[in-house]
């Protein structure tokens, strides 16, 4: 999956006929029929709107955090070029904060807002910038930036944040704060490397 924070706010109410209205652009560009299926929500603060592939590879999602007043795109597909085709196409319709800029943000003001957008922005594999941002900002003794991190983490379910995001919660914390580590905790508990095996005698 690839993913972008679009440079626009949540809570713009002709966002979807655009939406609608963008994909035979991205038809052009990449070769790649996409329909309008359907919107969800996927939580109380997020809803996501859905464009399908007509040929069954992959969607278009954009998703809207109406707490934090943004947007983010996902591209989802059976195969990296498929993935790669359409980004190429979406890059180049819509405007997209680019993850150097997410990340100076949240250098600058390391607070839920930023970090919650920098992980938005980043990819699903873990980049050392990102990571060493909410590394430094799990470890810090603000509850904001603790925050913040935490919910991040929870998000990008990067295996590296395991063993920060435990050491936080090792620490005393404010109720808000340990409610999102546990969070963080939960989400990245799949994401923990397996045991080795024991030898049978």
């Amino acid at each position: 999956m690839r993913r972008h924070v679009l440079r626009t706010d949540g809570v713009d109410p002709n966002f979807l006929p655009r939406f609608q209205a963008t994909l035979p652009r991205v038809r052009d560009l990449s070769g790649v029929a996409f329909v309008y299926a359907h919107a969800e929500d996927v939580s109380d603060e997020v809803r996501r709107f859905v464009a399908l592939d007509t040929a069954g590879h992959g969607s278009i999602s954009v998703l809207s955090d109406l707490e934090l007043a943004m947007r983010w795109v996902e591209i989802a597909g059976d195969s990296e070029a498929f993935e790669r085709t359409v980004d190429d196409a979406v890059v180049a319709l819509v405007e997209i904060v680019p993850l150097r800029q997410l990340r100076g943000e949240a250098r600058r003001r390391p607070d839920e807002e930023t970090l919650v957008r920098m992980a938005r922005g980043a990819q699903h594999v873990a980049d050392a910038e990102t990571l060493e941002i909410l590394v430094g900002a799990l470890a810090s003794d603000h509850p904001t930036r603790v925050c913040g991190a935490a919910l991040a983490s929870g998000i990008l379910r990067w295996p590296e944040l395991l063993a920060p995001v435990e050491a936080a919660s090792a620490i005393k914390r404010t109720a808000r704060v340990k409610r999102a580590l546990r969070e963080a905790l939960a989400a990245l508990a799949p994401m923990a490397p397996a045991p080795p095996e024991t030898p049978s005698a």
